[in-house]
């Protein structure tokens, strides 16, 4: 399955998912212990083509990602952007509610693409 992103949508999804990665890691580590490879290695991919994107500086990028790495990005993207929405009400940050902005439009593209 195949969503394309643009260069600020890789540089946000990027960023985030690098900050991210140790508390992922920690999640899955806890609480999915069976599946745990299978899952950091397709946060990995994502990520890692995310950062392909980024230094490529494509207009468009296409991310080729089977179904598994498609419901990985929309679940980590659905959980992240509504506690990440918390918090940004407590602060008022324009740069990051403009990051919540694009992932949440990565989050819907990939929702789409979940429900074709």
């Amino acid at each position: 399955m195949i969503i394309f992103i643009g260069e600020k949508e890789a540089a946000a999804l990027t960023l985030h998912m690098s900050v991210m990665r140790k508390s992922f890691r920690n999640l899955i580590k806890s609480k999915y212990t069976n599946d745990r490879a299978a899952f950091l290695q397709s946060y990995d991919y994502i990520m890692g083509e995310s950062k392909k994107a980024l230094e490529g500086q494509y207009t468009a990028y296409a991310l080729n990602m089977n179904i598994k790495d498609l419901e990985l990005l929309h679940e980590f993207l659905r959980s992240y952007i509504a506690k990440a929405t918390q918090e940004s009400d407590k602060a008022d940050s324009v740069d990051f509610k403009e990051h919540l902005y694009i992932l949440s439009g990565v989050r819907d593209k990939a929702n789409e693409c979940l429900c074709a």
